[in-house]
């Protein structure tokens, strides 16, 4: 809040004109830009939750939080598809998502956009998408001459993949066993 005082200017008139004064709320405008939170993710992995998640305000055109506002947010992708939340009311002039993901190729170049809804209101940000968490894997490998007690030549290859079908080149929560079975039976086995 602020104060407005008015007060005579001169000592002849300061007899005939009090001073007054006024309190009065200054309150923020219509709505006119969004904002993106400073720390919007440059990089997201494949069907996990970006993080941190995205947090738009609703601001007047002096850039000053429309407190009052419950309008809902939509998002909007290009470059690979949605696999999360979609939309979000406000609140306080606030919506701060909890659950958006992005599923597509690795390597994308993705944009994200805000929009309120029944406005032309907007913005937009970019980000690349990495390889998710292995889920499966292949194998990369043609048996041919095996001998008994002799190194397997090539090795065999497994490759891990997310579940988009993306390569995943590091992944420290995927453990796997490799065995080599005989007849039904484990004759040797290590980890990968």
């Amino acid at each position: 809040s602020y104060t407005l005082r008015f007060a005579a200017s001169t000592q002849a008139n300061s007899n005939v004109f009090s001073s007054i004064s006024h309190v009065i709320e200054v309150t923020p405008g219509v709505a006119d830009q969004l904002s993106v939170k400073a720390g919007h993710p440059t990089s997201a992995r494949a069907n996990m939750a970006l993080s941190p998640q995205p947090e738009i305000s609703i601001l007047d055109s002096a850039q000053n939080l429309v407190s009052s506002s419950a309008g809902v947010i939509n998002i909007s992708v290009q470059g690979a598809q949605h696999a999360g939340q979609t939309s979000l009311a406000a609140t306080s002039g606030v919506a701060a998502f909890t659950n958006v993901k992005l599923a597509g190729s690795a390597s994308s170049v993705v944009t994200l956009s805000y929009a309120l809804q029944g406005t032309d209101i907007s913005t937009s940000k970019t980000l690349t998408l990495a390889a998710g968490a292995a889920v499966k894997f292949d194998l990369d490998w043609t048996a041919a001459n095996i001998q008994t007690r002799a190194a397997i030549n090539p090795a065999p290859k497994l490759i891990l993949r997310d579940a988009d079908g993306n390569v995943v080149l590091s992944d420290a929560s995927t453990q796997g066993v490799a065995k080599l079975m005989r007849y039904g039976s484990v004759v040797t086995e290590s980890d990968l």
